[in-house]
């Protein structure tokens, strides 16, 4: 897994043994202790102060830029995905699961209908892509399914405009008025 926020601040998760996390500064690669309890498995930098990082076991690791914090959610699977497109609407999947942080707390997605494990409908998620408006997620056997996003997972104190969602749950999409 790898994320960036420009070409000073890239961020990497190493596979291995031990698997570790390492940020570029612009000069050198160093390795990073993210303090994780349980084997790292995706990162996610929305800025230089506001990095995540994934773990087994539904630990999910947060760079505040000044010490990291661990959190957990209930998944089914290990988070390996993580997608963002702001602070407060960072996106994680396992094979089985969905997580949303609010940017306050993490918490689980309810998957579209048909997309329920443990059913026969059930194809494993193999990546996903985030969009203020939508969520796309790659199944196995080359299939899509994409959640359209009318209203925010967690309302915004303002608005984005432009992306077709009321953030701010006023009731209005973007800056329209009532």
């Amino acid at each position: 897994s790898v994320s960036g926020t420009g070409p000073s601040d890239a961020w990497i998760v190493v596979a291995g043994a031990p698997n570790q996390l390492e940020h570029w500064d612009g000069t050198a690669w160093t390795v990073v202790d993210s303090h994780a309890s349980t084997e790292v498995l995706a990162v996610a930098a929305v800025a230089p102060d506001d990095v995540h990082v994934s773990a087994r076991q539904g630990r999910m690791e947060h760079w505040n830029g000044r010490g990291w914090t661990e959190s957990t959610v209930p998944t089914l699977a290990d988070i390996t995905y993580l997608q963002y497109t702001a602070a407060d609407d960072v996106v994680g999947a396992s094979e089985r699961d969905l997580v949303h942080f609010n940017g306050v707390a993490w918490a689980n997605i309810r998957p579209p209908i048909d997309f329920v494990p443990n059913t026969e409908n059930y194809i494993p998620i193999k990546n996903l892509h985030v969009l203020p408006d939508r969520i796309d997620i790659l199944l196995a056997k080359y299939r899509v399914r994409t959640l359209i996003r009318t209203r925010p997972l967690a309302c915004r104190t303002t608005e984005v405009c432009g992306d077709g969602v009321d953030n701010d749950c006023d009731g209005n999409v973007d800056n329209a008025v009532g």
